[in-house]
């Protein structure tokens, strides 16, 4: 695994440790909360020129976050 890839799985795995727990789908935070993560999402994106593993790790992790969100709304 290159040096690169290390970052990348680095900050991905920061991301998910930030974004983790999930408001409610109804809740008051939602907005905000997924507001923040597509702005961190960029400034990862942008902070690796959008390299293929950012791009398919990122947004696995922003799906899985979408299906906790719903598992925690039901």
């Amino acid at each position: 695994m290159t040096e690169k890839e290390k970052g990348i799985l680095a900050d991905a795995e920061k991301f998910l440790e930030a974004f983790s727990q999930t408001p409610r789908l109804d809740g008051p935070d939602s907005e905000q909360y997924w507001q923040r993560a597509a702005d961190a999402l960029t400034a990862i994106g942008n902070k690796w020129r959008h390299h293929p593993l950012v791009e398919k790790v990122l947004v696995g992790i922003y799906e899985y976050l979408e299906i906790k969100q719903k598992e925690l709304s039901k």
